[in-house]
Parts: structure tokens; sequence; C-alpha cells
């Protein structure tokens, strides 16, 4: 799960590509572009992701670097309970860290269908679409989808995962269809 960066960690503004200290993006857009971002999904509590013993044990793994037993305790837990979104989700992003994205987008896609408020995996899938290539209007939506649900949250992950480069060329990639 990503965290907001740091208050000293800065990161871009994805609509003016300006270094920003992370805890001042949101004012940034609100001074910078002329309208507060929206808050989360309206009237919508944050939920506690279900667990099982296998999610547990996967986080487990994560935390002492091993990728494959994490891998397969990921998959003993969506064969358990196909319908907990979190779980196709961490899967989804373990396939992201390790560069796999046909899974990656196989797991997100999943969770999406399962959880269409998460923004998390929205942008998620739009990262998998990115760096796997040829679905830019897909990956569009995505981002856009993203940006509605939480603008901010959206800006911070994308900017701690795509160069400063990448995201000049995603500005000009997606120019008027990325979050406003």
């Amino acid at each position: 799960m990503t965290r907001p960066p740091p208050t000293s960690e800065k990161v871009l503004c994805l609509q003016c590509l300006e270094p920003v200290a992370g805890a001042d993006l949101a004012a940034h857009i609100a001074r910078a572009h002329g309208a507060p971002p929206a808050p989360g999904p309206a009237g919508r509590a944050p939920e506690r992701p279900r667990t099982t013993p296998e999610l547990l044990q996967a986080a487990a793994m994560l935390a002492a670097g091993k990728d494959e037993e994490a891998l397969a305790a990921l998959e003993a837990a969506v064969e358990r309970d196909p319908a907990v979104a979190h779980g196709w989700f961490q899967k989804g992003m373990l396939h992201l860290a390790r560069h796999e994205w046909p899974d990656a987008l196989l797991c997100l896609e999943r969770a999406v269908q399962l959880d269409e408020m998460d923004p998390r995996a929205w942008v998620a899938k739009f990262y998998a679409l990115e760096r796997a290539g040829g679905r830019s209007a897909e990956a569009a939506r995505c981002l856009i989808r993203a940006a509605d649900l939480d603008p901010l949250f959206t800006q911070q992950w994308i900017a701690k995962r795509f160069t400063e480069d990448e995201l000049r060329m995603l500005q000009r990639r997606y120019g008027d269809a990325g979050p406003s």
C-alpha cells in the first residue's frame, strides 16, 4: 500500500510538472490550478480489507523479501476467496514490482471489477498499461477514473513511480485527457 510522501519529499504536479513538497501538493493544486482537489469517494467510509491467513502470510513473506513465497500465498488467497479485491490488488502489485505486466493487468482488472471505487487499483492498472504499452486509450480511462476518485492520491502515486522525463511524456500524450 502506498503512503503519502513525507513532507520533505518532492513530487511533481501532474498538471504543471512543478516540483512540490508532498505535504503541499493539495494546496499547490488549489492555488495554481484554481480548484481544490475533490475528496475521496463521497460518503464512503474507508473499508478495512478482508484478511485471510494467506494475505497475512503474503505480507510477512514480502517483508522478508521472499517474493516467490509471497506470490504463492497471494495465489492461495485469491483461490480461497476470489471475491476479495484486496487480494487481487496485492497480487497485481507484486507482479508490477516484478515487471510482469500481463500478469499484473489480469490481477488489477479483477481488482477494479470487484471494487470500482478503489483509486489504487485504477492507478495501478494505468501504470501496468503504460509499462506494457499499446493500450493508451484504456490507460487514459484508468487514469481519469483514479483521478476522479482521489486526485491527490493519484498524483502522488504516479509522481513516485515515473521519472520527470516520463511525466513530461505522459503530459504530452494525455494532455487534456489527464486529471484536471
